[in-house]
């Protein structure tokens, strides 16, 4: 896959919230592989829209020596399994809230739902209990 052009060809397949695809091997720049494995605090919008449904499965490294000519970036080598259980949830209304939200990952929500209310004449209903929370603090 051409590594300029991988984050928006995930997106294009993955976010769309059909789970139509079975899954696939994909050799990818080692950095786009390392966030979509991670479960470490910091999740990119990319990260959620593909583990939503897929399972991501660290295969490989690949030194760039692999190559003839060359590149100047390591590859990787990951599988994306389909997750057996069916989520039930609007994938639609997900993406909307991750576009909204992740931009202001260090904000509170509340914050951003008053921001977005206030630019977008969009209104999020946010539970009292996480109006003081970062996304952030809720493993993002």
């Amino acid at each position: 896959m051409p590594y300029y052009i991988t984050s928006p060809i995930l997106r294009k397949f993955f976010g769309e919230g059909k789970q139509d695809y079975v899954g696939g091997v994909f050799m990818v720049q080692k950095e786009v592989a390392d966030k979509l494995c991670t479960d470490v605090q910091k999740k990119s919008y990319l990260w959620w829209i593909v583990n939503f449904g897929y399972d991501v499965i660290y295969l490989k490294t690949v030194p760039a020596k692999a190559f003839s000519p060359a590149p100047k970036v390591t590859s990787a080598l990951i599988e994306l399994k389909r997750k057996d259980v069916p989520l039930s949830i609007d994938f639609t209304r997900f993406l909307s809230f991750l576009e909204d939200f992740a931009p202001y990952s260090r904000k509170t929500l509340g914050a951003i739902a008053t921001m977005l209310k206030k630019k977008q004449n969009k209104e999020w209903l946010i539970p009292e209990t996480l109006r003081g929370k970062r996304l952030e603090e809720l493993g993002w």
